[in-house]
C-alpha cells in the first residue's frame, strides 16, 4: 500500500493519489464521500465539460441540418416575442461599435443599399411583378427604384442609417419596378455585354445532353432476338455480338 499523501475533504480519511490528479480535479474524498462532497460544493465546480458559465461548450461541434432548421425556428420565435431585446442587441454592434467600422468610408446610399430593409424591400417589388416590366423576361431579375435613392436622400434630408430606417418612402414598393438585369444596364446608361463592365454575367443555360444532344451519342440500344425463345430484348450496342439470350433461364435451360 502507497504511503498517504492527502486526506478526505469530508471524512478525514488517509489518502494516496497521484500528483498530476491532485492538480486535475478540485477536490479529494473517498468512495463513501463523493455524494457528500458533491453536494457541498457549487455546482460550477462540478462541470465535466472545462468551461465557463456565459461561454458556447457546443462551439465548433458539428450539426445536422434537423438540428439547424430547429434552431432557426426557435431564434425567430423568439426574436418575435422580444422584438426590444433584438433592438438593444443590434444597437450594441452598429456604426462605431462594429469590430470592423472604418470611419464610415461608403456613401450613405451605399450603406442603405446593404440594409436588410433594402432587401426586403426588393423580394417584395419581385414577388408582385415575377417578370421583368420591359421585356416580360424572368430572368436575372433585378429590382429598380423608379424614383432614385439620391434624390430621396437628398429630398428626406438622410444623413443615418437610422434615419433611413424611419423613412417610409424609401421603403414603399410603388417606387419599385422590376427589370431584368439588361434592361436595368440600358435604363441606368450603363454598358452591358455578356461579361460587363461591373463584372456581371449572364448565366448561360446549361445545354440538354441527354440522347441526341450527345455529341458520343451513337443510336442508344439495339434490338437483339433470343436464339431460345425468339423473344426480342434490348441491350447496349458493345453487347450486340457476346449476349445471344434474353435471360439466364433460356440460357441455362436444356428442356
Amino acid at each position: 500500500m502507497r504511503t498517504p499523501n492527502t486526506q478526505c475533504e469530508i471524512c478525514k480519511k488517509p489518502l494516496y493519489r497521484r500528483p498530476f490528479e491532485l492538480k486535475k480535479y478540485n477536490g479529494v474524498c473517498c468512495v463513501g464521500c463523493r455524494s457528500s462532497l458533491y453536494k457541498k460544493r457549487p455546482p460550477s465546480l462540478n462541470l465535466k465539460l472545462g468551461r465557463q458559465k456565459g461561454t458556447n461548450h457546443l462551439e465548433g461541434i458539428p450539426k445536422s441540418k434537423t438540428q439547424k432548421d430547429k434552431m432557426k425556428k426557435i431564434m425567430a420565435k423568439w426574436c418575435k416575442e422580444n422584438p426590444d431585446k433584438v433592438k438593444a442587441r443590434g444597437a450594441k454592434c452598429r456604426a462605431e461599435k462594429h469590430y470592423n467600422w472604418k470611419g464610415g468610408v461608403d456613401g450613405i446610399g451605399q450603406s442603405i443599399r446593404r440594409m436588410s430593409e433594402c432587401e426586403k424591400w426588393r423580394d417584395k417589388v419581385k414577388n408582385r411583378d415575377k417578370k421583368c416590366q420591359h421585356c416580360g423576361g424572368n430572368k436575372n431579375l433585378e429590382s429598380h427604384h423608379i424614383i432614385p435613392v439620391q434624390m430621396i436622400i437628398e429630398k428626406y434630408q438622410i444623413k443615418s442609417r437610422e434615419d433611413a430606417r424611419m423613412c417610409e418612402f424609401l421603403w414603399d414598393i410603388k417606387n419599385g419596378i422590376t427589370l431584368c438585369r439588361k434592361c436595368h444596364y440600358e435604363l441606368d446608361g450603363r454598358k452591358y455585354t455578356e461579361y460587363g463592365e461591373d463584372k456581371f454575367y449572364i448565366v448561360k443555360e446549361k445545354k440538354d445532353r441527354l440522347g441526341k444532344n450527345n455529341s458520343n451519342w451513337k443510336g442508344g440500344l439495339v434490338e437483339i432476338k433470343c436464339l431460345r425463345c425468339q423473344k426480342l430484348f434490348y441491350d447496349k450496342r458493345c453487347n450486340k455480338d457476346k449476349r445471344k439470350y434474353c435471360s439466364k433461364k433460356c440460357k441455362y435451360d436444356n428442356n
